[in-house]
């Protein structure tokens, strides 16, 4: 249990400085996608064999100063035939080789969706960092065809001022 909870202090500590950048009162869209991106480099640079080993031998260490229970390979299980037909089920040998699955699934799933929700591309979030542009920097002539999206923004008067 302890691995498990190393793996995910490993990987929501920095999430939560994302989360914390992500709220703070003087953020900007662009300063958003700029943090993700820093943020989707830590993850990606974690999964290697030398970072699991490091975890997952200073995850034992802490089980045995603790007195827990050892790592065991979870009961091996034999999926129905209709999910691998009539080979044999794999099963890791080493519980060491069991965690390491897990580890880089949390990693791949972390890039994964911090990917599939700060694309600047198909999300939407490059309209907003045009608008963001506008407002900020305050040129408008640029970017009428955008402003005319949004009622509240009155294209006419920007450009009279």
């Amino acid at each position: 249990m302890m691995l498990l909870l190393n793996m995910a202090l490993k990987v929501f500590s920095f999430l939560e400085q994302l989360n914390r950048c992500l709220q703070a009162k003087t953020v900007t869209i662009s300063g958003i996608v700029d943090a993700v991106r820093v943020v989707k480099s830590q993850p990606e640079s974690m999964s290697t064999t030398q970072a699991f080993d490091t975890l997952f031998n200073a995850s034992l260490e802490t089980a045995k100063r603790l007195n827990l229970d050892d790592l065991d390979v979870p009961r091996k299980r034999r999926p129905p035939a209709r999910y691998t037909g009539p080979a044999e089920a794999h099963n890791p040998p080493t519980a060491k080789d069991h965690y390491r699955v897990i580890f880089y699934q949390l990693i791949d799933t972390t890039v994964t969706q911090l990917a599939e929700r700060f694309d600047t591309v198909s999300s939407g979030i490059s309209t907003y960092i045009r608008l963001e542009s506008v407002l900020l920097d305050g040129e408008v002539s640029a970017h009428e065809e955008l402003i005319s999206g949004y009622p509240e923004l009155d294209a006419n008067t920007c450009l009279r001022s």
